[in-house]
């Protein structure tokens, strides 16, 4: 198998899945106005759904990253490998 058809599969997935997740968060706000008074809240608690969302990315992220390091996962390189991998 090709590099580039290897790669297209989880780019295209990965792709996907990042833009679902970004109709979804960014859905809620548009909606809010409508939305808001009928299920009960105001409009402008929607900026605590989107803190929130944002709060979870950046601990999410962070999380990643001490994995990824802790695990000594160097990108491109395959110099490096985990002891499962050995």
């Amino acid at each position: 198998m090709s590099d580039t058809r290897r790669v297209a599969l989880p780019l295209t997935v990965t792709f996907a899945v990042q833009a679902l997740v970004a109709f979804a968060v960014y859905c809620a706000p548009v909606m809010a106005p409508v939305a808001g008074p009928a299920l009960g809240f105001a409009a402008s608690a929607v900026g605590y759904y989107i803190a929130a969302t944002y709060f979870g990315s950046m601990i999410g992220s962070a999380a990643a990253v001490i994995r990824a390091d802790a695990n000594k996962i160097r990108l491109g390189s395959g110099e490096e490998r985990t002891s499962s991998q050995r």
